[in-house]
Protein backbone atom coordinates (compact mmCIF):
# COMPACT_ATOMS: atom_id res chain seq x y z
CA UNK A 1 0.00 0.00 0.00
CA UNK A 2 1.38 3.59 -1.09
CA UNK A 3 2.41 5.35 2.74
CA UNK A 4 0.85 8.19 3.54
CA UNK A 5 3.09 11.66 2.88
CA UNK A 6 4.66 12.66 6.13
CA UNK A 7 3.87 16.22 7.22
CA UNK A 8 6.14 19.24 6.64
CA UNK A 9 8.98 19.79 8.70
CA UNK A 10 8.92 23.21 7.08
CA UNK A 11 8.05 25.93 9.75
CA UNK A 12 4.61 27.19 7.68
CA UNK A 13 4.19 30.26 9.65
CA UNK A 14 7.33 31.98 9.21
CA UNK A 15 6.87 31.09 5.01
CA UNK A 16 3.82 32.35 5.10
CA UNK A 17 4.22 35.55 7.58
CA UNK A 18 7.45 36.53 4.99
CA UNK A 19 5.44 35.89 2.14
CA UNK A 20 2.15 38.18 3.83
CA UNK A 21 5.26 40.66 4.75
CA UNK A 22 6.58 40.74 1.34
CA UNK A 23 3.05 41.11 -0.63
CA UNK A 24 2.09 43.85 1.55
CA UNK A 25 5.29 45.84 0.82
CA UNK A 26 4.91 45.18 -2.99
CA UNK A 27 1.18 46.71 -2.70
CA UNK A 28 2.85 49.17 -1.27
CA UNK A 29 4.89 49.99 -3.85
CA UNK A 30 1.75 49.39 -6.36
CA UNK A 31 -0.15 51.87 -4.34
CA UNK A 32 3.17 54.90 -4.40
CA UNK A 33 3.77 54.29 -8.50
CA UNK A 34 -0.09 53.88 -9.64
CA UNK A 35 0.27 57.61 -7.35
CA UNK A 36 2.21 59.09 -10.51
CA UNK A 37 -0.80 58.26 -12.80
CA UNK A 38 -3.53 59.62 -9.84
CA UNK A 39 -0.81 62.60 -9.10
CA UNK A 40 -1.55 64.09 -12.36
CA UNK A 41 -4.55 64.67 -11.57
CA UNK A 42 -5.79 68.12 -10.24
CA UNK A 43 -8.08 67.31 -7.49
CA UNK A 44 -7.86 65.08 -4.52
CA UNK A 45 -8.90 61.06 -4.19
CA UNK A 46 -11.69 60.22 -2.21
CA UNK A 47 -11.45 56.78 -1.31
CA UNK A 48 -14.03 54.78 -3.52
CA UNK A 49 -14.79 58.27 -6.03
CA UNK A 50 -12.07 58.97 -8.37
CA UNK A 51 -12.71 63.06 -8.48
CA UNK A 52 -9.92 63.63 -10.89
CA UNK A 53 -11.52 60.57 -13.58
CA UNK A 54 -14.83 62.88 -13.64
CA UNK A 55 -12.76 66.04 -13.85
CA UNK A 56 -12.17 65.09 -17.01
CA UNK A 57 -14.99 64.48 -18.23
CA UNK A 58 -15.09 68.32 -18.62
CA UNK A 59 -11.94 67.75 -20.83
CA UNK A 60 -11.97 68.59 -24.47
CA UNK A 61 -10.79 66.13 -27.15
CA UNK A 62 -7.09 66.66 -27.37
CA UNK A 63 -6.29 67.99 -30.12
CA UNK A 64 -2.97 68.72 -31.97
CA UNK A 65 -2.46 72.59 -30.51
CA UNK A 66 -3.24 72.63 -27.31
CA UNK A 67 -1.17 71.73 -23.99
CA UNK A 68 -2.30 71.43 -20.52
CA UNK A 69 0.11 70.81 -17.50
CA UNK A 70 -0.57 70.53 -13.41
CA UNK A 71 0.71 73.43 -11.42
CA UNK A 72 3.05 72.25 -8.21
CA UNK A 73 3.56 73.81 -5.32
CA UNK A 74 5.86 72.44 -2.76
CA UNK A 75 5.11 68.88 -4.81
CA UNK A 76 1.40 69.17 -4.35
CA UNK A 77 -0.72 69.87 -7.30
CA UNK A 78 -2.95 72.47 -7.12
CA UNK A 79 -4.81 73.05 -10.71
CA UNK A 80 -4.35 72.66 -14.80
CA UNK A 81 -3.22 75.26 -16.94
CA UNK A 82 -3.13 74.71 -21.09
CA UNK A 83 -0.95 76.38 -23.45
CA UNK A 84 -0.46 76.43 -27.33
CA UNK A 85 1.82 74.53 -28.50
CA UNK A 86 1.82 75.44 -31.92
CA UNK A 87 2.51 79.00 -32.29
CA UNK A 88 0.25 80.76 -34.46
CA UNK A 89 1.74 82.43 -38.01
CA UNK A 90 0.51 85.57 -36.91
CA UNK A 91 0.54 85.95 -33.64
CA UNK A 92 4.27 84.22 -32.99
CA UNK A 93 5.53 86.93 -30.27
CA UNK A 94 2.65 85.77 -27.73
CA UNK A 95 3.43 82.16 -28.15
CA UNK A 96 4.42 80.78 -24.55
CA UNK A 97 5.29 76.72 -24.42
CA UNK A 98 3.26 75.28 -21.79
CA UNK A 99 6.37 74.12 -19.84
CA UNK A 100 7.23 77.73 -19.49
CA UNK A 101 3.75 79.31 -18.71
CA UNK A 102 3.64 76.22 -15.81
CA UNK A 103 7.41 77.27 -14.87
CA UNK A 104 6.64 80.98 -14.46
CA UNK A 105 3.12 80.32 -12.72
CA UNK A 106 5.04 77.26 -9.86
CA UNK A 107 8.09 80.36 -9.42
CA UNK A 108 4.94 83.04 -8.82
CA UNK A 109 3.72 80.46 -5.92
CA UNK A 110 7.08 79.57 -4.59
CA UNK A 111 8.45 82.82 -4.43
CA UNK A 112 5.27 84.25 -2.67
CA UNK A 113 5.26 81.26 -0.27
CA UNK A 114 8.77 81.72 0.65
CA UNK A 115 7.86 85.19 1.53
CA UNK A 116 7.48 86.67 5.25
CA UNK A 117 3.56 86.44 4.94
CA UNK A 118 1.34 86.80 7.01
CA UNK A 119 -1.59 84.45 7.10
CA UNK A 120 -3.60 86.30 8.77
CA UNK A 121 -3.86 88.98 6.39
CA UNK A 122 -3.55 86.65 3.51
CA UNK A 123 -5.94 88.33 0.66
CA UNK A 124 -6.19 85.85 -2.27
CA UNK A 125 -8.38 87.76 -4.72
CA UNK A 126 -8.61 88.54 -8.55
CA UNK A 127 -8.93 91.36 -11.53
CA UNK A 128 -9.93 91.75 -14.61
CA UNK A 129 -7.51 92.88 -17.18
CA UNK A 130 -8.05 92.98 -21.13
CA UNK A 131 -11.17 90.64 -20.51
CA UNK A 132 -8.95 88.05 -18.30
CA UNK A 133 -9.36 87.37 -14.76
CA UNK A 134 -5.68 88.01 -12.71
CA UNK A 135 -4.96 86.35 -9.64
CA UNK A 136 -3.56 88.34 -6.99
CA UNK A 137 -2.24 87.65 -3.46
CA UNK A 138 -1.49 90.77 -1.33
CA UNK A 139 -1.77 92.44 -4.75
CA UNK A 140 1.00 90.95 -6.10
CA UNK A 141 0.18 89.17 -9.72
CA UNK A 142 0.47 85.40 -9.52
CA UNK A 143 -1.59 83.59 -12.90
CA UNK A 144 -3.59 84.96 -15.49
CA UNK A 145 -6.79 82.67 -16.39
CA UNK A 146 -7.30 82.22 -19.83
CA UNK A 147 -10.41 80.99 -21.76
CA UNK A 148 -8.78 77.67 -21.98
CA UNK A 149 -7.50 77.20 -18.64
CA UNK A 150 -11.79 77.54 -17.71
CA UNK A 151 -12.79 75.32 -20.31
CA UNK A 152 -11.04 72.38 -19.28
CA UNK A 153 -12.89 72.53 -16.14
CA UNK A 154 -16.18 73.31 -17.66
CA UNK A 155 -16.53 77.02 -16.34
CA UNK A 156 -16.42 80.38 -17.40
CA UNK A 157 -13.21 82.37 -16.85
CA UNK A 158 -13.93 84.77 -13.83
CA UNK A 159 -16.13 81.50 -12.13
CA UNK A 160 -12.87 79.74 -12.52
CA UNK A 161 -10.84 82.18 -10.96
CA UNK A 162 -13.01 82.42 -7.98
CA UNK A 163 -12.37 78.72 -7.62
CA UNK A 164 -8.78 78.97 -7.80
CA UNK A 165 -8.45 82.06 -5.66
CA UNK A 166 -9.90 79.21 -2.87
CA UNK A 167 -7.55 77.07 -3.60
CA UNK A 168 -4.43 78.92 -3.87
CA UNK A 169 -4.99 81.06 -0.77
CA UNK A 170 -5.89 77.21 0.95
CA UNK A 171 -2.31 76.03 -0.56
CA UNK A 172 -0.47 79.39 0.88
CA UNK A 173 -1.34 78.94 3.87
CA UNK A 174 -0.74 75.43 4.41
CA UNK A 175 2.84 76.07 2.69
CA UNK A 176 3.49 79.02 5.38
CA UNK A 177 2.46 76.22 8.32
CA UNK A 178 5.03 73.96 6.93
CA UNK A 179 7.79 75.54 7.06
CA UNK A 180 7.31 76.52 10.28
CA UNK A 181 10.29 75.63 12.72
CA UNK A 182 7.94 73.07 14.94
CA UNK A 183 6.57 72.46 11.85
CA UNK A 184 9.94 70.81 10.47
CA UNK A 185 10.93 69.52 14.46
CA UNK A 186 7.45 67.59 14.43
CA UNK A 187 8.41 66.14 10.42
CA UNK A 188 11.74 65.03 11.83
CA UNK A 189 10.79 63.34 14.67
CA UNK A 190 8.15 61.32 12.47
CA UNK A 191 11.09 60.31 9.93
CA UNK A 192 13.29 59.21 12.69
CA UNK A 193 10.22 56.95 13.79
CA UNK A 194 9.93 55.90 10.14
CA UNK A 195 13.74 55.14 9.43
CA UNK A 196 13.49 53.39 12.98
CA UNK A 197 10.64 50.70 11.70
CA UNK A 198 12.39 50.35 8.18
CA UNK A 199 15.56 49.40 9.90
CA UNK A 200 13.39 46.97 12.22
CA UNK A 201 11.95 45.19 9.10
CA UNK A 202 14.88 45.43 7.46
CA UNK A 203 16.70 43.48 10.51
CA UNK A 204 13.27 40.71 10.66
CA UNK A 205 13.77 40.39 6.74
CA UNK A 206 17.49 39.55 7.58
CA UNK A 207 16.58 37.40 10.13
CA UNK A 208 14.27 35.43 8.22
CA UNK A 209 16.55 35.52 5.30
CA UNK A 210 19.37 33.48 7.55
CA UNK A 211 16.55 31.25 9.26
CA UNK A 212 15.98 29.89 5.78
CA UNK A 213 18.75 29.72 4.98
CA UNK A 214 20.17 27.44 7.97
CA UNK A 215 17.20 25.31 7.00
CA UNK A 216 18.88 24.67 3.15
CA UNK A 217 21.66 23.97 4.75
CA UNK A 218 20.46 21.25 7.25
CA UNK A 219 17.84 19.41 4.79
CA UNK A 220 20.85 19.39 2.43
CA UNK A 221 22.36 17.30 5.38
CA UNK A 222 19.05 15.41 6.36
CA UNK A 223 18.17 11.97 5.21
CA UNK A 224 14.96 11.35 6.49
CA UNK A 225 14.72 7.82 7.95
CA UNK A 226 12.75 4.93 6.43
CA UNK A 227 10.74 2.52 8.63
CA UNK A 228 12.63 -1.03 8.73
CA UNK A 229 9.15 -2.86 8.73
CA UNK A 230 7.59 -2.00 5.56
CA UNK A 231 8.53 -3.97 2.65
CA UNK A 232 10.79 -3.40 -0.16
CA UNK A 233 8.64 -2.29 -2.37
CA UNK A 234 7.39 0.67 0.53
CA UNK A 235 10.98 1.39 0.89
CA UNK A 236 11.46 2.54 -2.80
CA UNK A 237 7.80 4.20 -2.83
CA UNK A 238 8.94 6.21 0.95
CA UNK A 239 12.32 6.86 -0.47
CA UNK A 240 10.85 8.50 -3.40
CA UNK A 241 8.63 10.01 -1.51
CA UNK A 242 11.16 11.47 0.99
CA UNK A 243 13.29 12.82 -1.84
CA UNK A 244 10.42 14.81 -3.33
CA UNK A 245 9.48 15.39 0.21
CA UNK A 246 12.44 17.51 0.48
CA UNK A 247 12.98 18.76 -2.47
CA UNK A 248 9.61 20.25 -1.91
CA UNK A 249 10.88 21.87 1.04
CA UNK A 250 13.90 23.11 -0.47
CA UNK A 251 11.62 25.24 -3.22
CA UNK A 252 9.57 26.66 -0.32
CA UNK A 253 12.43 27.93 1.39
CA UNK A 254 14.21 28.76 -1.11
CA UNK A 255 11.23 30.72 -2.48
CA UNK A 256 11.06 32.48 1.47
CA UNK A 257 14.12 33.20 1.33
CA UNK A 258 14.07 35.15 -1.94
CA UNK A 259 10.92 36.65 -0.56
CA UNK A 260 12.84 38.14 2.41
CA UNK A 261 15.65 39.25 -0.01
CA UNK A 262 13.44 41.27 -1.96
CA UNK A 263 11.35 42.87 0.65
CA UNK A 264 14.23 44.70 1.25
CA UNK A 265 13.58 47.11 -1.64
CA UNK A 266 10.02 47.86 -1.12
CA UNK A 267 10.74 48.63 2.63
CA UNK A 268 13.60 51.10 2.16
CA UNK A 269 12.16 53.14 -0.90
CA UNK A 270 9.04 53.09 0.66
CA UNK A 271 10.57 54.21 4.01
CA UNK A 272 12.61 56.97 1.76
CA UNK A 273 9.31 58.36 -0.23
CA UNK A 274 7.14 58.83 2.91
CA UNK A 275 9.94 61.01 4.06
CA UNK A 276 10.78 62.64 1.10
CA UNK A 277 6.61 63.59 1.39
CA UNK A 278 7.07 65.07 4.74
CA UNK A 279 8.87 67.95 4.12
CA UNK A 280 7.64 70.83 1.34
CA UNK A 281 11.72 71.12 0.73
CA UNK A 282 11.73 67.73 -0.54
CA UNK A 283 8.34 67.11 -1.90
CA UNK A 284 8.69 67.89 -5.09
CA UNK A 285 11.24 65.15 -5.76
CA UNK A 286 8.80 62.39 -5.63
CA UNK A 287 6.80 63.05 -8.69
CA UNK A 288 10.33 62.43 -10.81
CA UNK A 289 11.99 59.98 -8.40
CA UNK A 290 8.20 58.04 -8.94
CA UNK A 291 8.19 58.74 -12.71
CA UNK A 292 12.19 57.20 -13.44
CA UNK A 293 11.26 54.34 -11.00
CA UNK A 294 8.04 53.20 -12.21
CA UNK A 295 9.17 51.49 -15.29
CA UNK A 296 11.78 49.50 -12.91
CA UNK A 297 9.04 49.07 -10.35
CA UNK A 298 6.52 46.94 -13.01
CA UNK A 299 9.37 44.71 -14.22
CA UNK A 300 10.84 43.71 -10.93
CA UNK A 301 7.03 42.85 -10.09
CA UNK A 302 6.49 41.09 -13.27
CA UNK A 303 9.89 39.36 -12.71
CA UNK A 304 8.99 38.50 -8.64
CA UNK A 305 5.62 37.40 -9.83
CA UNK A 306 7.20 34.99 -12.42
CA UNK A 307 9.54 33.40 -10.26
CA UNK A 308 6.91 32.78 -7.79
CA UNK A 309 4.50 30.86 -10.50
CA UNK A 310 7.35 29.14 -11.92
CA UNK A 311 8.58 27.80 -8.13
CA UNK A 312 4.60 27.55 -6.48
CA UNK A 313 4.13 25.32 -9.80
CA UNK A 314 6.54 22.91 -9.38
CA UNK A 315 5.58 22.22 -5.56
CA UNK A 316 2.24 22.06 -7.09
CA UNK A 317 2.90 19.59 -10.25
CA UNK A 318 5.01 17.43 -7.71
CA UNK A 319 1.80 17.41 -5.22
CA UNK A 320 -0.61 16.44 -8.35
CA UNK A 321 1.17 13.75 -8.67
CA UNK A 322 1.75 12.07 -5.82
CA UNK A 323 -2.18 12.49 -4.86
CA UNK A 324 -2.30 10.83 -8.05
CA UNK A 325 -0.17 7.46 -6.65
CA UNK A 326 -1.57 7.51 -3.34
CA UNK A 327 -5.43 7.06 -5.27
CA UNK A 328 -6.92 3.93 -4.28
CA UNK A 329 -8.21 3.70 -7.53
CA UNK A 330 -4.97 2.15 -8.61
CA UNK A 331 -3.63 -1.47 -8.60
CA UNK A 332 -0.38 -1.88 -6.61
CA UNK A 333 1.15 -2.69 -9.88
CA UNK A 334 0.16 0.64 -11.45
CA UNK A 335 1.48 2.72 -8.42
CA UNK A 336 4.86 1.07 -8.18
CA UNK A 337 5.42 2.11 -11.70
CA UNK A 338 3.66 5.29 -10.88
CA UNK A 339 6.39 6.02 -8.35
CA UNK A 340 9.25 5.37 -10.67
CA UNK A 341 7.49 7.38 -13.16
CA UNK A 342 6.84 10.53 -10.79
CA UNK A 343 9.83 12.64 -11.09
CA UNK A 344 9.90 12.36 -15.44
CA UNK A 345 6.51 13.75 -15.09
CA UNK A 346 7.38 16.07 -12.49
CA UNK A 347 10.37 17.10 -14.47
CA UNK A 348 8.72 17.48 -17.53
CA UNK A 349 5.65 19.03 -16.46
CA UNK A 350 7.50 21.74 -14.26
CA UNK A 351 9.88 22.17 -17.42
CA UNK A 352 6.49 23.10 -19.36
CA UNK A 353 4.91 25.60 -16.75
CA UNK A 354 8.68 27.55 -16.18
CA UNK A 355 8.20 28.17 -19.95
CA UNK A 356 4.96 28.94 -20.35
CA UNK A 357 5.17 31.19 -17.08
CA UNK A 358 8.35 32.30 -18.99
CA UNK A 359 6.66 33.64 -21.63
CA UNK A 360 3.82 35.13 -20.21
CA UNK A 361 5.81 37.12 -17.92
CA UNK A 362 7.84 38.28 -21.15
CA UNK A 363 5.25 39.48 -23.10
CA UNK A 364 3.87 41.73 -19.48
CA UNK A 365 7.39 42.57 -19.31
CA UNK A 366 7.37 44.28 -23.20
CA UNK A 367 4.02 45.85 -22.30
CA UNK A 368 5.49 47.73 -19.18
CA UNK A 369 7.99 48.44 -21.21
CA UNK A 370 6.26 50.23 -24.22
CA UNK A 371 6.60 47.21 -26.80
CA UNK A 372 3.47 46.43 -28.21
CA UNK A 373 2.83 42.64 -27.60
CA UNK A 374 -0.13 42.43 -30.27
CA UNK A 375 2.10 42.52 -33.67
CA UNK A 376 4.67 40.35 -32.05
CA UNK A 377 1.84 38.08 -30.99
CA UNK A 378 0.31 38.61 -35.12
CA UNK A 379 3.94 37.47 -36.03
CA UNK A 380 4.45 34.45 -33.39
CA UNK A 381 2.42 32.32 -36.30
CA UNK A 382 4.88 33.00 -39.01
CA UNK A 383 7.68 32.63 -36.83
CA UNK A 384 6.51 28.85 -35.45
CA UNK A 385 6.22 27.81 -39.03
CA UNK A 386 9.86 29.39 -40.03
CA UNK A 387 11.17 28.19 -37.15
CA UNK A 388 9.08 24.56 -37.46
CA UNK A 389 10.72 24.22 -41.06
CA UNK A 390 14.64 24.63 -39.44
CA UNK A 391 14.14 22.64 -36.83
CA UNK A 392 12.42 19.59 -37.95
CA UNK A 393 14.53 17.71 -35.68
CA UNK A 394 13.67 19.00 -32.80
CA UNK A 395 9.96 18.84 -33.81
CA UNK A 396 11.02 15.09 -34.23
CA UNK A 397 12.44 14.56 -30.71
CA UNK A 398 9.65 16.68 -28.58
CA UNK A 399 7.03 13.64 -30.66
CA UNK A 400 9.19 11.01 -29.97
CA UNK A 401 10.03 12.24 -26.00
CA UNK A 402 6.19 12.65 -25.75
CA UNK A 403 4.78 9.16 -27.53
CA UNK A 404 7.97 7.58 -24.73
CA UNK A 405 6.32 9.05 -21.66
CA UNK A 406 3.14 8.06 -22.86
CA UNK A 407 3.64 4.49 -23.42
CA UNK A 408 5.94 4.42 -20.84
CA UNK A 409 9.05 2.69 -22.49
CA UNK A 410 11.25 4.09 -20.07
CA UNK A 411 11.48 6.73 -17.18
CA UNK A 412 14.01 8.38 -15.10
CA UNK A 413 15.41 5.67 -12.92
CA UNK A 414 15.28 3.02 -15.43
CA UNK A 415 18.41 0.91 -16.75
CA UNK A 416 17.75 1.00 -20.24
CA UNK A 417 19.96 0.08 -24.10
CA UNK A 418 19.23 2.32 -26.16
CA UNK A 419 20.91 1.17 -29.94
CA UNK A 420 24.43 1.10 -28.47
CA UNK A 421 24.31 3.09 -25.38
CA UNK A 422 23.31 1.77 -22.18
CA UNK A 423 23.17 2.79 -18.69
CA UNK A 424 21.02 4.67 -16.22
CA UNK A 425 18.92 6.78 -16.90
CA UNK A 426 19.50 10.36 -15.18
CA UNK A 427 17.52 12.91 -16.87
CA UNK A 428 14.67 13.53 -19.53
CA UNK A 429 12.36 15.76 -21.14
CA UNK A 430 10.57 16.10 -24.34
CA UNK A 431 13.85 16.67 -26.14
CA UNK A 432 16.95 14.44 -25.21
CA UNK A 433 17.33 11.47 -22.71
CA UNK A 434 20.53 11.28 -20.95
CA UNK A 435 22.52 7.85 -19.59
CA UNK A 436 25.32 7.56 -17.17
CA UNK A 437 27.10 4.41 -18.09
CA UNK A 438 29.10 2.11 -15.93
CA UNK A 439 32.47 4.37 -16.46
CA UNK A 440 30.22 7.39 -15.26
CA UNK A 441 30.07 8.67 -18.84
CA UNK A 442 26.86 10.79 -19.52
CA UNK A 443 25.32 10.23 -22.65
CA UNK A 444 23.35 12.55 -24.43
CA UNK A 445 20.94 10.82 -27.16
CA UNK A 446 18.23 12.73 -28.58
CA UNK A 447 14.51 11.01 -28.71
CA UNK A 448 14.17 11.30 -32.34
CA UNK A 449 17.39 8.79 -32.57
CA UNK A 450 15.68 6.08 -30.13
CA UNK A 451 14.10 3.59 -32.45
CA UNK A 452 14.76 0.46 -29.93
CA UNK A 453 14.53 0.56 -26.41
CA UNK A 454 15.59 -2.24 -24.19
CA UNK A 455 14.50 -1.85 -20.50
CA UNK A 456 16.23 -3.82 -17.81
CA UNK A 457 14.42 -2.38 -14.75
CA UNK A 458 10.38 -1.73 -15.64
CA UNK A 459 8.08 -3.06 -13.50
CA UNK A 460 10.58 -6.44 -12.89
CA UNK A 461 13.57 -7.40 -13.72
CA UNK A 462 15.62 -11.10 -13.46
CA UNK A 463 18.78 -12.83 -12.93
CA UNK A 464 19.60 -15.55 -15.60
CA UNK A 465 22.19 -17.70 -14.34
CA UNK A 466 24.55 -20.06 -16.05
CA UNK A 467 26.68 -22.52 -14.03
CA UNK A 468 29.06 -24.42 -16.08
CA UNK A 469 29.64 -28.41 -13.96
CA UNK A 470 32.23 -30.16 -14.38
CA UNK A 471 32.17 -33.63 -16.92
CA UNK A 472 33.42 -36.04 -13.95
CA UNK A 473 30.79 -33.97 -11.02
CA UNK A 474 27.33 -36.00 -10.21
CA UNK A 475 24.69 -33.79 -11.77
CA UNK A 476 22.15 -34.66 -10.36
CA UNK A 477 23.68 -33.32 -6.71
CA UNK A 478 25.21 -30.18 -8.52
CA UNK A 479 20.98 -29.56 -9.48
CA UNK A 480 19.80 -30.27 -6.03
CA UNK A 481 22.43 -27.90 -4.47
CA UNK A 482 22.04 -25.05 -7.56
CA UNK A 483 17.83 -24.88 -6.61
CA UNK A 484 18.62 -25.43 -2.46
CA UNK A 485 21.01 -22.28 -2.80
CA UNK A 486 18.41 -20.29 -4.16
CA UNK A 487 15.13 -21.49 -2.29
CA UNK A 488 17.36 -20.55 0.94
CA UNK A 489 17.84 -17.33 -0.39
CA UNK A 490 14.11 -16.37 -1.13
CA UNK A 491 13.32 -17.66 2.27
CA UNK A 492 16.36 -14.93 4.43
CA UNK A 493 14.88 -12.25 5.78
CA UNK A 494 16.94 -9.82 4.07
CA UNK A 495 16.46 -10.93 0.46
CA UNK A 496 13.00 -12.00 0.57
CA UNK A 497 11.10 -8.54 -0.27
CA UNK A 498 13.45 -8.75 -3.50
CA UNK A 499 12.78 -11.67 -4.57
CA UNK A 500 9.11 -11.94 -6.47
CA UNK A 501 8.69 -15.33 -7.20
CA UNK A 502 10.45 -18.74 -6.34
CA UNK A 503 13.46 -19.29 -8.06
CA UNK A 504 13.01 -21.62 -11.07
CA UNK A 505 15.59 -23.85 -12.44
CA UNK A 506 15.13 -24.70 -15.73
CA UNK A 507 17.60 -27.87 -15.71
CA UNK A 508 20.93 -28.92 -18.27
CA UNK A 509 20.66 -25.89 -20.55
CA UNK A 510 24.00 -26.78 -22.27
CA UNK A 511 26.18 -30.24 -22.85
CA UNK A 512 30.00 -29.61 -24.63
CA UNK A 513 33.18 -30.72 -23.92
CA UNK A 514 33.75 -28.35 -21.21
CA UNK A 515 30.73 -29.60 -19.03
CA UNK A 516 27.41 -29.48 -18.36
CA UNK A 517 25.94 -25.70 -17.98
CA UNK A 518 23.01 -25.30 -15.56
CA UNK A 519 20.45 -22.32 -16.41
CA UNK A 520 18.07 -20.98 -13.36
CA UNK A 521 15.81 -18.15 -13.51
CA UNK A 522 15.29 -15.78 -10.12
CA UNK A 523 12.76 -12.74 -10.69
CA UNK A 524 13.62 -9.78 -8.60
CA UNK A 525 12.54 -6.12 -7.66
CA UNK A 526 13.23 -3.58 -10.68
CA UNK A 527 17.28 -2.78 -10.95
CA UNK A 528 17.93 -5.64 -7.80
CA UNK A 529 18.99 -8.40 -10.15
CA UNK A 530 22.32 -7.35 -10.31
CA UNK A 531 22.47 -7.50 -5.97
CA UNK A 532 20.64 -10.57 -5.86
CA UNK A 533 22.97 -12.27 -8.79
CA UNK A 534 26.44 -11.47 -7.09
CA UNK A 535 25.20 -12.59 -3.27
CA UNK A 536 23.88 -16.01 -4.94
CA UNK A 537 27.55 -17.18 -6.69
CA UNK A 538 29.11 -15.82 -3.27
CA UNK A 539 26.56 -18.87 -1.69
CA UNK A 540 26.54 -21.35 -4.45
CA UNK A 541 30.44 -21.20 -4.25
CA UNK A 542 30.62 -22.28 -1.02
CA UNK A 543 27.90 -24.48 -1.22
CA UNK A 544 29.87 -25.74 -3.89
CA UNK A 545 33.20 -26.35 -2.26
CA UNK A 546 31.32 -28.31 0.60
CA UNK A 547 30.12 -30.45 -1.48
CA UNK A 548 33.45 -31.02 -3.28
CA UNK A 549 31.51 -30.12 -6.89
CA UNK A 550 33.83 -28.85 -9.44
CA UNK A 551 33.34 -25.90 -11.72
CA UNK A 552 34.02 -27.03 -15.59
CA UNK A 553 37.31 -25.93 -16.98
CA UNK A 554 38.12 -26.15 -20.63
CA UNK A 555 39.65 -29.28 -21.61
CA UNK A 556 41.39 -31.04 -24.70
CA UNK A 557 42.09 -34.31 -25.26
CA UNK A 558 45.45 -35.68 -26.71
CA UNK A 559 45.03 -39.14 -28.69
CA UNK A 560 49.18 -40.65 -29.28
CA UNK A 561 48.72 -44.04 -31.33
CA UNK A 562 52.89 -45.15 -32.12
CA UNK A 563 55.51 -43.08 -32.46
CA UNK A 564 53.75 -41.03 -35.64
CA UNK A 565 52.26 -37.97 -34.99
CA UNK A 566 50.43 -37.75 -38.29
CA UNK A 567 47.67 -38.96 -37.40
CA UNK A 568 47.23 -36.30 -34.72
CA UNK A 569 45.78 -33.21 -35.77
CA UNK A 570 47.48 -29.82 -36.53
CA UNK A 571 46.66 -28.19 -33.47
CA UNK A 572 47.89 -31.40 -31.06
CA UNK A 573 51.20 -32.20 -33.44
CA UNK A 574 52.56 -28.76 -32.87
CA UNK A 575 51.53 -28.75 -29.02
CA UNK A 576 53.40 -32.26 -29.02
CA UNK A 577 56.63 -30.90 -30.68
Amino acid sequence: MPIPLPRYPLSLRRFFSTAIATALSLLFLANVNGSIARSQEATPQIPGLNLARIERLFVPNETSDIDMKAVRLDGRKLFYITAVSIAPESESQDFIPIRERVREVRSSLQSFARSDFDPEALEVGFKILNNLPVIYANDRPLLTVTLEDAQIYGTEPEQHAQNLTRRIENALIRARTERRPEYMQRQARIAGCILLAALGASLIALGTQRYFNRQKRKLERELDPIADSVSSTDVEIATAQSKDRQQQQHILKRVARRLAQASQIPIWVGSLYVILGLFPQTRGLQPPILTSLRVPLQLLLVGLATYLAIRLSAVIISRIFWTIEESRFLSPEASRRLVLRISTFSQVFQGVAAAICTGVGALVGLSVVGIPVAPILAGAGIIGIAFSLASQSVIKDTINGFLILLEDQFAVGDVVILGDATGFVENMNLRITQLRNEEGELITIPNSAISIVRNLSKEWSRVDLSVPIALNADLDKALKAIEEVAQAMSQDSRWQGLILEPPLLLGVDKLDRAGATIRLWIKTQPLKQWEIAREYRRRLKLELDRLGIELAMPQQALWIQGNSLLSMPEEARSHQL
